[in-house]
């Protein structure tokens, strides 16, 4: 792998650079997919294991696509590992690579945990999910609007299933 494949990456959870990083192995990796998170313990942004809890069907935050695994590409993470980042703590202007990060959450946050995930951000997350899934059938059936799919919907006499939610049903 050449370091500029992961020179910028950056966490698709919480944008900065991922420490400790993991790298998901989509189905549109074989085409240049890199999406790389950080793996990081409870103590720090633990992305990737948050990113893991939300779905048992995950789906790569860049492209989409299925995800099939991960793996831990070493250069990448001792390469990022040494890229500064800021902590994760509110009101805390620490900003530095993996390890000294490390050394400072024990010294200055010896009890701290991630920030919980605020229900409006998850909220319109969830929004942007389910639009793009809507936008990906709309688009590989060449449809143009939702009346387009209830009316294939009941020329083939399907009933929507649970998944198949429109935004105007989450409120």
């Amino acid at each position: 792998m050449e370091k500029n494949e992961w020179a910028d990456a950056v966490c698709t959870v919480c944008m900065e650079c991922p420490h400790n990083a993991v790298l998901l192995l989509c189905s549109s990796h074989d085409k240049g997919c890199r999406p790389y998170m950080c793996g990081t313990s409870f103590r720090y942004s633990n992305c990737f294991d948050q990113y893991k809890k939300t779905k048992a069907n995950l789906k790569c935050p860049l492209c989409r696509g299925q995800v099939k695994g991960w793996t831990i590409v070493q250069p990448a993470r001792d390469g990022l590992n040494l890229k500064k980042r800021s902590c994760m703590q509110e009101k805390c202007s620490f900003a530095g690579t993996f390890k000294e990060l490390r050394k400072h959450m024990k010294k200055d946050h010896p009890c701290a945990h991630p920030r919980e995930i605020d229900p409006a951000v998850e909220m319109e997350w969830l929004r942007l999910e389910i639009s793009e899934d809507r936008n990906d059938v709309m688009s590989a059936y060449g449809l143009e609007s939702d009346e387009e799919i209830v009316r294939i919907r009941s020329r083939r006499n399907l009933r929507p299933r649970r998944e198949n939610i429109f935004l105007d049903d989450i409120g």
